[in-house]
């Protein structure tokens, strides 16, 4: 006996090939949140009548066919709808930031050529499936967005934290630590005061719930979620034609991947010379 194979949420459904009685019937990549046949699909019964199975869940439309055994069986699907033998299909695509090499498998992909940024980029193969990319792209733009306040609040600090702390009242954390920034290779993070790092952590959780709610709403309403929009606009600033939308989504990638380049020769730069970055400014 052989079962249709579990479907995945990587955007679509494996193809599966489901023999009845030594034939064949295949079924189309459908996403995993469509459970349903969509599209005018006929099945040939020994009796000769014909089955309606446009609005058949997936599993009966499945076990329709595998009851017809040592008849011929066939399910026919009026419109385009796609056929797969084994996977999304490979294109070949020349990488944008290594011009004399391929682009990886998933990024040469229609779906992943639709990203911002999309450079075909990813020498090491870590993005092995659709599900991988959308979560590494999640991840990259969490990362961006805190390396450009990161990298703001590093000259801001060497700027003007003995001048707010004088108005505060309080310890300056860099003339404690030197002049320099605290880091992890600097030292100087156990200068903060205990409630610094408690009201970080909360705000980072809240951060997360409110992104794990927008995200499960989005898959609910629209079956897609593009990574990192919180609705978070209070200037309404982001365009509504789809250009500037793909241009203001561009922009952000690209100043978070220089912030996250930024941030990190910041700390580098502190730790070899021993100076403040912003010493030859001042």
């Amino acid at each position: 006996e052989q079962r249709p194979p579990r479907l995945h949420d990587d955007h679509a459904a494996q193809a599966f090939e489901d023999t009845a009685g030594g034939d064949q019937a295949r079924l189309p990549r459908r996403s995993a949140r469509v459970r349903r046949v969509r599209r005018r699909a006929q099945l040939n019964s020994p009796a000769g009548g014909l089955v309606d199975a446009t609005t058949l869940p997936f599993r009966e439309v499945v076990d329709l066919i595998a009851a017809t055994e040592g008849a011929s069986v066939e399910l026919t699907f009026k419109g385009p709808a796609e056929v797969l033998g084994n996977s999304q299909k490979k294109k070949k695509v020349k990488s944008k930031a290594l011009p004399w090499q391929s682009c990886p498998p998933v990024l040469a992909t229609d779906e992943a050529q639709q990203l911002a940024g999309n450079v075909g980029f990813d020498p090491l193969n870590f993005a092995k499936d659709m599900t991988t990319l959308s979560t590494y792209r999640e991840a990259e733009m969490k990362h961006g967005r805190l390396a450009m306040v990161a990298a703001f609040g590093w000259v801001a600090a060497e700027l003007w934290d003995d001048d707010i702390a004088a108005v505060l009242k309080i310890p300056s954390v860099l003339q404690e630590n030197n002049g320099l920034n605290p880091s992890l290779l600097d030292g100087g993070l156990e200068l903060p005061p205990v409630y610094y790092w408690a009201a970080v952590l909360a705000f980072t959780a809240w951060v997360e719930s409110v992104g794990a709610t927008f995200k499960r709403d989005a898959l609910v309403r629209d079956g897609m979620y593009l990574a990192g929009d919180l609705g978070f606009d209070p200037l309404s600033l982001y365009p509504k034609d789809k250009e500037g939308k793909a241009n203001m989504q561009l922009a952000e990638l690209k100043h978070g991947r220089l912030a996250m380049l930024a941030i990190t020769s910041f700390a580098l730069d502190e730790f070899v010379l021993q100076a403040p970055v912003v010493a030859p400014l001042v």
